[in-house]
């Protein structure tokens, strides 16, 4: 079973005035950071659920 704690936190959002606002595609933090959640949510939301699950 997993335990809460070996679970990392998901990636932050990024704050606005990050943004440069030059057009940069795919290296445009904003799209960092949605590869970098989608990557969060697919290794760990099974894992997340079965902790939810757990303490039911």
């Amino acid at each position: 079973m997993t335990h809460p704690n070996d679970i990392p936190p998901p990636p932050e959002p990024p704050e606005d005035y990050e943004c440069c606002d030059n057009g940069c595609d795919d290296l445009c933090v904003f799209e960092i950071y949605k590869m970098q959640k989608a990557d969060y949510d697919a290794k760990y939301a099974h894992l997340i659920n079965d902790v939810s699950a757990s303490d039911e």
